[in-house]
C-alpha cells in the first residue's frame, strides 16, 4: 500500500503486502468490461479438449477464440476497455499450452482491440497449477501447499505476458476508468491456491 491509499481494514490470507506496480488509475477507452473464463488453451494429447483453432494451426474454420470473439464484439457495436481473464488458460499447465494462451491473449488485447497490457487483468485456475504431476491430476493426492515448480509455468508465461514478475501470491489488481468517470476495480485473486488434496 502507498501511504494516500485507503486505510480501511481488509481480510486477507496473509499478513504481507506487496508494493503496486503502479498506484495511477488506467484509462480505458472503449465502455466495456470483456470477461473471459475457461478458456482451456490444450495442446499435444489434449488438444481435442479446446475447440477453438489455435492461432498455430492452419486453416480458417473453426475460427480462432479470438476471432470469434472479435467478430462478436463487431457484430454487437461492443468497443471494449478492459479484459479480465479468471482462469484456467491451460488444460494440464504445459509450457505450451501457456504459449498458446499468451499468443491468444496478446492477438485479443494489443491486436484486435487495440489496448495496453495494462488494460489486462488475468488470474490462474487450478488448471494453470500442476497440483500433483505435469501431465495429468491424481485426485487423490494429498497436497498442503503447491511447490515452486506447480506455479512456474504459469509464472514464466505472466513474465513473458507482462515483462515483470507474478505477485507472491499470483493475483492482480486493477483500478480502472471507463468513459463517463466510471471506476471500476478489478481484484483478481488467486482461488486455486486455496484448493486442497484429499485430507
Amino acid at each position: 500500500s502507498l501511504p494516500a491509499d485507503s486505510s480501511e481494514r481488509f481480510l486477507t490470507a496473509t499478513p504481507g503486502r506487496e508494493a503496486p506496480v503502479s498506484a495511477q488509475p488506467v484509462t480505458c477507452p472503449g465502455e466495456w468490461l470483456l470477461h473471459l473464463t475457461d478458456p482451456h488453451y490444450a495442446t499435444g494429447r489434449f488438444r481435442d479438449e479446446h475447440q477453438w483453432r489455435l492461432d498455430a494451426e492452419d486453416g480458417a474454420t473453426p475460427p480462432t477464440m479470438v476471432d470469434a470473439i472479435n467478430e462478436s464484439l463487431a457484430r454487437n457495436r461492443r468497443s471494449v476497455g478492459a479484459v479480465l481473464v479468471t482462469g484456467d488458460l491451460t488444460f494440464i499447465a504445459a509450457p505450451a499450452e501457456f504459449d498458446a494462451a499468451r499468443t491468444g491473449l496478446f492477438k485479443l488485447t494489443n491486436g484486435l482491440l487495440g489496448l495496453g497490457m495494462e488494460h489486462l487483468v488475468v488470474v490462474p485456475g487450478n488448471h494453470d497449477i500442476a497440483w500433483t504431476r505435469a501431465d495429468s491430476y491424481d485426485y487423490g493426492a494429498v497436497v498442503d501447499v503447491a511447490p515452486a515448480e506447480a506455479t512456474a509455468p504459469y509464472r514464466d508465461f505472466l513474465r513473458a505476458l507482462y515483462g515483470f514478475p507474478a505477485s507472491d501470491h499470483l493475483s492482480m489488481a486493477r483500478r480502472f476508468i471507463f468513459p463517463g468517470g466510471n471506476l471500476v476495480d478489478i481484484v483478481a485473486v488467486n482461488s486455486s491456491s486455496l484448493e486442497q488434496g484429499a485430507s
